[in-house]
């Protein structure tokens, strides 16, 4: 999902940080990069001439979308540090229009005597950067024992701590019913919500072999999903 969500943003012509502390800067290029294209992921590495050329079209069609990926060991580095990160990136004449961050539970964070205090001071600060850098911060979180296989869970469900749910402006829940993954459905909920509606879900076609998702036809894969990029612009700088 954050990966959809960051290749969406890019195709509105924006730049977009898409910081891992879980997976290499390798794996999410090649789900980026089957996204982008069309090609399956598993299939990258045997289809190189059509993958460059698709991602050279991509380039030419969309010549001020920007893509950026910085990995992070989890649980090393803090918002602050992030923060000179980004820092540095605007001082080379980058200004980001959105951060992704997979994901803010792997923040590192000094403070906090307990995972309670430690992910809510890790969740306030990292919103502070999209204060101080005036662009949207969007990450994940894990559910809760109680969470697991939930249709539509509730804010309730949120692993860990729930001083994050209080410090996001929006929290969407993503989930599947029994018969969705056999239907290529994924779902989207509405936890909380400060610029709309607290209720309400939405389905989504997801294409397992690229990891693409989208609100048209399986098969349409190279379109953008127009609610996912709803939700983005209602995140507001």
């Amino acid at each position: 999902m954050l990966g959809n969500i960051a290749c969406n943003i890019a195709k509105q012509g924006k730049t977009v940080l898409l910081v891992s502390l879980e997976m290499s800067e390798m794996v999410y290029a090649k789900r980026l990069a089957g996204n982008l294209t069309g090609i399956e992921v598993n299939n990258l590495r045997y289809e190189l001439p059509q993958l460059e050329d698709k991602l050279q079209s991509f380039i030419t069609n969309n010549p001020t979308s920007r893509l950026l990926i910085k990995e992070f060991p989890p649980s090393t580095i803090t918002p602050s540090q992030l923060g000179a990160f980004i820092k540095k990136i605007q001082q080379n004449g980058v200004e980001l229009d959105a951060i992704v961050l997979d994901y803010v539970n792997l923040m590192h964070s000094p403070m906090g005597n307990n995972s309670y205090e430690r992910v809510k001071i890790a969740t306030e600060q990292v919103r502070a950067l999209s204060y101080q850098y005036n662009c949207p911060v969007i990450t994940a979180t894990q559910l809760n024992r109680s969470g697991y296989d939930k249709e539509d869970p509730s804010l309730d469900t949120i692993g860990e701590s729930m001083g994050l749910a209080m410090g996001a402006d929006a929290i969407f829940s993503v989930f599947q019913k029994e018969e969705d993954r056999d239907l290529d459905i994924i779902r989207m909920g509405v936890m909380k919500n400060r610029f709309g509606p607290n209720h309400g879900t939405s389905e989504f076609s997801i294409h397992y072999p690229t990891l693409t998702i989208s609100d048209g036809d399986i098969h349409d894969i190279g379109s953008t999903s127009a609610d996912v990029i709803s939700v983005m612009d209602g995140l507001g700088k």
